[in-house]
Order: structure tokens, then sequence, then C-alpha cells
């Protein structure tokens, strides 16, 4: 399920982009000018801002339980990416988005190979404790590390695709399209993109859980 997750992501992703760049030429696309545009823009800003801090709660407390979260790292620089060209977009002093897309996109390519870097780790980990463990254990305990690692692959996807898109929204921007076509175009792809992180993250959670209970005796 993650797997086809993944592959709808990445669907998404170009349909976006695409959207992106037709909403400079499309009559209907939000004016930033328009009063109820500039409203809805701040709106979302406001919304990201919630969001970030409930991203950096999330870090937190995988990395309090001796994990690491590096997707969710990428996708919180993607969204301070997304704010400042919302800031740029909808706030009267409009400041540049350059120089946070810049820094945010260097965060998000070295976030993603942390996530690779990662998934090897548990990799190695799993191995050793597979080979450890009891031979009648082993049937009940592969399955769950295999969910982890299906799901930290998962999570390695979407950190390349946020990590990537920051590549196009430069691109875009250098080439003339306005920064609050690329702000509403990506809406939905924040929605799915955070919707996917905590899929894997709770299928994460659950086989944590079930290794737990297999090693506690009794």
């Amino acid at each position: 399920m993650l797997k086809s997750s993944g592959r709808a992501f990445r669907g998404f992703l170009v349909a976006a982009m695409a959207a992106g760049l037709s909403m400079v030429s499309d009559a209907q696309s939000p004016n930033p000018r328009n009063t109820a545009a500039i409203a809805a823009g701040k709106e979302a800003i406001a919304s990201m801002e919630q969001e970030l801090t409930a991203v950096r709660s999330t870090i937190a407390a995988v990395e309090a339980a001796s994990q690491q979260a590096p997707a969710y790292k990428v996708y919180a620089a993607w969204l301070e990416g997304q704010m400042a060209l919302g800031k740029q977009s909808f706030e009267a002093a409009k400041p540049p988005a350059k120089a946070v897309l810049e820094r945010k996109a260097a965060e998000a390519k070295a976030g993603a190979e942390a996530a690779r870097a990662w998934r090897e780790t548990r990799r190695t980990e799993f191995n050793a404790l597979i080979a450890n463990a009891g031979i009648d254990q082993r049937p009940l305990v592969r399955p769950e590390l295999e969910a982890i690692l299906n799901a930290e692959g998962s999570n390695i996807s979407i950190a390349d695709q946020l990590a990537r898109d920051f590549d196009n929204v430069q691109q875009a921007l250098g080439e003339g399209t306005p920064p609050y076509a690329l702000f509403n175009a990506r809406a939905q792809m924040r929605e799915q993109a955070a919707a996917m992180l905590k899929q894997s993250n709770d299928a994460i959670t659950a086989a944590n859980e079930k290794l737990k209970a297999l090693a506690t005796p009794g």
C-alpha cells in the first residue's frame, strides 16, 4: 500500500507542476492583488505555520525514542520554502523567497540522503536482530521489520520528490512564473505529503509496538 501511494504522489507531483505553469495564463487563477485571494493566502500561510509546529513536535518525539525522522525534516524544509513563496505573494512587504528557497533546498537534499542512510542503518540492525532471534520467533519478527523498512522506503520517495520540487520551483521562478501561482498549485501536494508521512509513521509505530510485545516475556 505504501509503495502504491508513493507512485500516486509522484503522479500528483507532475500534475501539480503542470498546474503551476498553466495558472500563469489562467484567467480564473487567484490574483494576489485580489483582497479575497490575499486573505486566503495569508490563511494558508498561518495553517502552514501551525503544521510546521506539529511536524517539529513529531520529529522531537521520534528522536526522543532513539529513532530518526529525516523525511519529516525534508517536509519541514519544504513547508518553510512554501511559506516563503506565500509571504512574497501575499504580505505587504513581499520579502523575496529566493534566499530561503536556496537554503531550504540544501536542507531538503541533505535530508533526502539522510533518509536513505537511515533506512540502510535500520536494515543492518534488523539483519542482526533476525540472526539473534530464536528460530520460533523469526516468522513473527520478520513481517514487522519488513513493514518498517517498507515505510522507510515510502519516506524516501516522499523526501526525494519534495527535495526535487525545490529545483522545479526555482526554475519556474527564473522563467517568470509568479510565486503565488506556484504556492497555490501545491496545496494538494502538501496535503498528500502530510498524509503519506503520517501513514508511514503510523506503520512504523505499530510495527515497533508489536516488536516490543514480542520481546516482552509472558
